[in-house]
């Protein structure tokens, strides 16, 4: 067909090698719906298995089948332990650390199962099925193996989608996945559901490996590594990481495409290519999800503090700069052969610096950044050949490293979860077999120019290793630059929270693109780095497993700080090339990724962390001295000045100029599934108006904040602001034309302090006007610290928001929307949290607070009292519909709001009646207590 010849026998064998993918996709997705990670040690479950397969029956003598049973439970068990020792110790650590933990244990399974049976993987002594016969398809010669394989292997991804589907278990996991506080609520135990996942899948992947093992599947690293990781993601992607039929359906037909391209082409890489474009066309075609995303695990665990003050900083890096006049010192001592090992240890932690922007700072797991300093390489080795200028080879490997970077990543950005790490594990199998094998990049081989400056040729080990130490420390300091300035704190802010970032106006397409441009140009001149000390370059040096132990050594080093690749390269790269190990030793150098990882989540950089803290943690910015640490209290009211904005004080005597906008919600409708949560709700709110939203739980008050600011899509209606039609807008979009938004839990960004966090909201609203008013980040800095005073906040400004009180948070945010200044504020319970007798208090900032910025403001509150206070209008809801809307007090009567809401208990009415007036700073002092 089409020219492409597909004999019979062709379709059959792709079939069997499809069951192998879609068997271990299947166990990608349970894992994945359960702990919302990719397990790198899918296959290596199964080795496991396998192992013990070999003993019980060509030792034990065991029956097959019975064999079989004993060995698949045997399966289930080690990757239940697997979940309750591993996974579960990292449920509060972000999903990345869990990742790299997968890896330690596949490398520990890879070793138990040597250790129990070295023939596991051999196919010629594995036990075939038996009783099964045989047939022929053409040439093909169909075995116990293979039909064992297309009758077992559908058979247990039914009785796993049965048991999902209708057991007690299987609704379990399906209800953690979905929602674990609500399944807590429900007795439901999100640990358990999760272990059983991990059972369900290790029984995939045992079936699976005993099957495939008779012909010739193997077990060793080599047949379980990326290749085949990626040929079982990419049928989970395909089910969008949910459905088990889907999943084993695309693997099936994966398997065959793969066969068909082999038997057509002779050209190297085809299959690889073919799985590259397979992503791309499924990324691009795939609907991105709306709604916002739960809340995950905080990088909080990992992410050390830094120093309060200016001098602390200034003292933190000095530690560093003695490491690199100790780092020269040794390489001038050193022989050409260490030097040249220091040299791939440099090279590698360069690589690793560009994971620490991407993963550290954005959250991002890239799984192709050696494959990018691959190709960044090849172009300066090329360069550097035609013009012998090897400074214009590094420009062009920067330069190409960035662009490469963003042009595999920018298609997967669409996508909130997982398929950037799918599209660069893809992009790392393609480079070294197809892309780098091309002529007009390194061909066969290239034999790469060796840098020279002023006439001192680096042509040597150790006079190299000094050229590579200089490169790291001038990209240390430019990374050091990436992550105090703008750009990182909008990194780390879409890292912490990507829903608080959208509403103050930050794009994740252009600040993830940015990562992966300042990321890729860094990987870039480490290729390059690497590259130019070989004395001869092949395609293989860019080995795909390389782009996964770079992830690694960034992780074991410590992936939230700047020195950790460094690190790791010591750990991973120095520990056996300078001291010879054996097998056992290198098996527990493995195992101690897994230890490491577990019992040190920040990595190596956090055992140093203590010794830091005590030494530049505490220090007075006045005068350079330990001090005691910021009080816990703000200043009284009577110290505390007005709220400000743009750094100005507002004149008492006068009203702003901008009233607020107009927000009009014309018969706009939401259902999810068969609930209608809001239900043909027209509503106009008027500008400068306070307006209260109350109602019941479930009337629907949250969805309809949602349609407003964009992070649902209305299945009807229009959302207006000032006449225009914003209805299909991003949330990013919305905030840039004048909508706010705040939310129930008041996340805000955990890592980030509260002067950063103001100063993401100043960002975006100062963009357009300080080129103009010739402002600098100081000045804008100056102004962020000006409206936190504003709030009796000044002594927070350093302090993280995960370590401040629920009260104190809420006024950050509050503090975060003064400076967005938008023209309508949606206030979602900003009183939630807050002690009932201080709720006084709020009321008083949210009138400051229209009344300086000049906003129209909805406030969704559940304390009735101060939804009268604050109030020009109030609108209330029940059933997805408004039942009443107009003055307080009118609506406060209303027939249908007393019998829906708020009903005849006078004392729960008034809980909150006002009798004294709490300031500000005594909602600070009075939450502070959970600090």
């Amino acid at each position: 067909m089409l020219g492409i010849d597909v004999p019979p026998s062709l379709v059959v064998l792709g079939l069997i090698v499809g069951l192998t993918y879609g068997a271990l996709a299947a166990g990608l997705v349970l894992i994945y719906r359960a702990n919302r990670i990719i397990n790198f040690a899918q296959g290596q479950l199964g080795v496991f298995a396998a192992a013990c397969m070999m003993v019980a029956t060509t030792r034990w003598h065991l029956p097959y089948y019975l064999s079989l049973i004993l060995c698949l439970a045997a399966g289930a068990v080690v990757a239940a332990i697997a979940e309750w020792a591993i996974v579960r110790r990292l449920r509060s650590a972000p999903p990345l650390m869990s990742v790299v933990a997968t890896l330690g244990l596949g490398q520990l399974l890879l070793y138990l199962a040597t250790t129990i049976d070295n023939r596991a993987g051999s196919s010629a002594v594995f036990p075939a099925p038996p009783g099964l016969g045989s047939f022929e398809v053409g040439t093909l010669v169909v075995g116990p193996a293979y039909i064992g394989m297309l009758i077992f292997v559908p058979i247990g991804i039914a009785v796993v989608a049965l048991l999902l589907r209708h057991s007690w278990w299987g609704t379990s996991l399906r209800a953690a996945a979905d929602d674990p506080d609500l399944a807590r609520a429900c007795s439901i135990s999100p640990g358990r559901a999760s272990t059983f996942a991990w059972g369900l899948a290790g029984l995939l992947a045992a079936l699976t490996t005993i099957l495939v093992a008779p012909t010739g599947g193997g077990g060793s690293a080599t047949a379980l590594g990326p290749d085949l990781l990626l040929r079982a993601l990419v049928p989970a992607v395909i089910a969008r990481m949910a459905s088990l039929p889907i999943a084993l359906a695309a693997g099936l037909a994966i398997g065959v495409g793969e066969q068909i391209v082999l038997w057509n082409t002779d050209a190297s890489g085809a299959t690889e290519l073919a799985l590259f474009l397979l992503i791309a066309v499924v990324t691009v075609a795939r609907r991105p999800r709306l709604g916002r995303l739960a809340a995950g695990p905080s990088w909080r665990t990992i992410v050390p503090r830094p120093p309060a003050t200016a001098c602390g900083r200034l003292l933190a890096g000095a530690p560093w700069t003695l490491a690199g006049g100790l780092a020269v010192a040794v390489v001038l001592t050193s022989s050409n052969a260490t030097g040249t090992k220091l040299t791939l240890i440099v090279a590698m932690a360069i690589v690793g610096l560009s994971i620490v922007i991407l993963a550290g700072l954005g959250g991002i797991l890239s799984l192709g950044q050696f494959a990018v300093a691959g190709v960044a390489a090849a172009v300066s080795v090329r360069i550097t050949e035609t013009t012998s200028n090897i400074w214009l080879g590094f420009a062009a490997a920067a330069v190409v490293g960035g662009a490469t970077a963003a042009i595999v990543g920018a298609p997967a950005l669409r996508d909130r979860g997982f398929l950037p790490t799918v599209a660069t594990l893809a992009f790392a199998l393609l480079v070294p077999t197809w892309l780098l094998p091309m002529p007009w990049l390194l061909g066969e081989q290239q034999e790469p120019l060796q840098p020279a400056i002023g006439g001192i040729a680096f042509d040597t080990g150790r006079s190299y290793a000094l050229f590579a130490l200089g490169w790291l420390a001038v990209l240390l300091l430019v990374a050091a630059r990436v992550r105090s300035g703008s750009t990182g704190r909008r990194l780390i802010g879409m890292r912490d929270n990507e829903d608080s970032a959208r509403a103050l106006g930050m794009s994740p397409f252009r600040v993830k693109l940015q990562a992966f441009l300042i990321a890729g140009a860094i990987a870039g001149v480490g290729g390059a780095v690497l590259v130019h000390s070989l004395a001869l370059v092949t395609p293989t040096d860019f080995a795909p497993q390389s782009s996964i132990d770079v992830v690694a050594l960034a992780v074991l080093g410590g992936i939230a700080v700047l020195h950790g690749p460094l690190l790791g390269a010591l750990y991973v790269i120095a520990l056996p090339a300078f001291i010879p190990l054996d097998s056992a030793a290198l098996a527990a150098s493995s195992v101690g990724w897994l230890l490491l990882v577990l019992y040190v989540p920040g990595g190596l950089a956090s055992v140093l962390e203590p010794l830091r803290r005590r030494l530049f943690g505490r220090v007075r910015p006045e005068t350079g001295q330990p001090g005691s640490a910021p009080p816990e209290s703000a200043p009284a009211e009577a110290e505390r000045p007005p709220v400000t904005v743009d750094g100005e004080k507002p004149d008492p005597e006068r009203r702003p100029v901008r009233t607020g906008g107009t927000l009009e919600l014309q018969n706009v409708s939401k259902s999810y599934g068969g609930v209608r949560a809001v239900d043909d709700v027209f509503l106009t709110i008027q500008p400068g108006l306070i307006v209260g939203l109350i109602g019941p739980n479930g009337a629907g008050k949250t969805t309809l904040f949602e349609l407003a600011s964009g992070f649902a899509h209305a299945d009807a209606g229009r959302v207006l602001l000032d006449g225009r039609d914003l209805t299909r807008a991003t949330p990013e979009r919305r905030a840039h034309y004048g909508i706010g938004r705040s939310f129930q839990d008041a996340r805000l960004f955990p890592t980030l302090s509260a002067a950063d966090a103001v100063l993401l909201a100043l960002a975006g609203r100062n963009a357009t006007t300080d080129h103009r008013r010739g402002r600098r980040a100081p000045s804008r800095r100056a102004d962020a610290l000006r409206i936190l005073r504003g709030l009796g906040l000044e002594d927070f400004a350093d302090v993280p928001a995960e370590a401040l009180s629920t009260g104190t948070r809420r006024l950050v945010e509050l503090a975060c929307l003064s400076a967005q200044a938008p023209r309508v504020l949606l206030l979602d319970e900003p009183a939630a949290g807050v002690a009932q007798r201080e709720v006084e208090a709020m009321g008083e900032v949210l009138l400051r607070l229209r009344d300086e910025i000049g906003c129209t403001m909805v406030v969704i509150e559940h304390d009735i009292p101060l939804v009268m206070r604050v109030a020009d209008e109030v609108v209330a809801m029940d059933t997805g519909r408004v039942i009443a809307q107009g003055a307080p007090e009118d609506v406060r009567r209303h027939p249908a709001v007393v019998s829906a809401y708020l009903g005849t208990d006078e004392h729960a009415i008034a809980r909150s009646s006002p009798g004294r007036t709490p300031t500000i700073a005594t909602v600070i002092n009075t939450n502070g207590d959970s600090q």
